[in-house]
């Protein structure tokens, strides 16, 4: 799981570090995140790094989004 942390980390970095998070996980594995701002941007990170089975799952917390994708 990934809170809060994508934002921190520079436009270009971003898309490294969403497929480094893909890379480690097992087959079957779930990566959830959750971020005020970029998600559109982290999708098309998760898709360009070969997930398919990506969408967001809606929060009852405002302004908070998340992504959930499956490895």
């Amino acid at each position: 799981m990934s809170s809060f942390m994508l934002h921190h980390i520079e436009k270009a970095g971003q898309e490294t570090a969403v497929c480094e998070m893909i890379r480690v996980l097992k087959p079957g594995g779930k990566l959830i995140i959750v971020e005020i701002t970029y998600t559109k941007q982290t999708v098309e990170s998760l898709q360009g790094c070969g997930l398919t089975a990506v969408e967001f799952v809606p929060l009852s917390l405002p302004f908070y989004k998340q992504v959930v994708a499956v490895k």
